[in-house]
C-alpha cells in the first residue's frame, strides 16, 4: 500500500514539474502594439533576445497625428508628429490641400537601427488611409523638412526617408521620393513623397 501511495505521489510531482516547466517556456509576442482602434501583436526577433514596445496612435481635432513608441513601463522611445491639410480648409492655398506634413520623427539613440522608426512610419501611412476613408478625401503628397529645426540630422534622416518609399501606400499606391536641397543657409533640406495610385 505504501508503495502505491509513493508511486502516485511521484507521478503527481512529475506532472506538476512538467506543467510548471511548460508554462515557463511559453513564447510571448515581442511588440505589444496598442492603437485606439484595436490591439495587435507584432513579433520582431533581435540578437539580444525579445524586447517589448508599445505604439500609440492618436489624432485630434486640429488634424494632428501623434505616434508614440514606448517601452512597457511607459518610457518614451520615439515619437512621430504630423499634421494634415484638407482641401478647402486653408484659404486659397491649393498647394497644401490634401497633404501631410511630417513635423518630427525621433527615436532615442540606443533604440535606433532596430526598425522602430520604420514601424512608426508604417503606422502613419495606415492612419492616413483611415483619414481618407473617414473624411472622403485622397492625399496627394507627404512632405517635411530635415536639418536644424526640422526632423533630424540630414545625413541620418534623408537615407531613412528615401528607404521608406519602398513601403508603398496601401495595396496599390506607390510613393515617389524626392529630395529638395536647401539653396540658402536659412533654408532646410526637404523631402516629398508623391502618392501615385494605380
Amino acid at each position: 500500500m505504501w508503495i502505491a501511495i509513493g508511486a502516485a505521489g511521484i507521478i503527481s510531482l512529475l506532472f506538476l514539474f512538467l506543467f510548471i516547466r511548460k508554462r515557463k517556456t511559453v513564447t510571448r509576442p515581442v511588440c505589444d502594439i496598442q492603437t485606439p482602434y484595436k490591439e495587435n501583436n507584432l513579433q520582431k526577433e533581435r540578437k539580444n533576445g525579445k524586447k517589448y514596445i508599445r505604439i500609440q496612435v492618436k489624432r485630434n481635432e486640429k488634424r494632428q497625428i501623434n505616434i508614440r513608441c514606448m517601452d512597457l513601463d511607459g518610457n518614451d522611445i520615439g515619437e512621430l508628429l504630423a499634421v494634415y491639410h484638407k482641401e478647402g480648409r486653408e484659404a486659397g492655398e491649393y498647394q497644401n490641400s490634401n497633404t501631410l506634413h511630417v513635423e518630427q520623427l525621433f527615436v532615442k539613440k540606443q533604440y535606433r537601427r532596430k526598425g522602430i522608426g520604420k514601424t512608426m512610419f508604417h503606422y502613419l501611412l495606415k492612419e492616413m488611409q483611415k483619414v481618407e476613408k473617414e473624411e472622403n478625401m485622397e492625399f496627394r503628397y507627404i512632405y517635411g523638412e530635415v536639418g536644424e529645426g526640422g526632423s533630424d540630422n540630414p545625413r541620418i534622416s534623408l537615407p531613412f526617408y528615401k528607404k521608406m518609399a519602398e513601403i508603398g501606400y496601401g495595396e496599390n499606391g506607390i510613393l515617389y521620393y524626392q529630395h529638395t536641397k536647401r539653396k540658402t543657409l536659412g533654408e532646410l533640406d526637404g523631402f516629398t513623397y508623391y502618392i501615385n495610385r494605380r
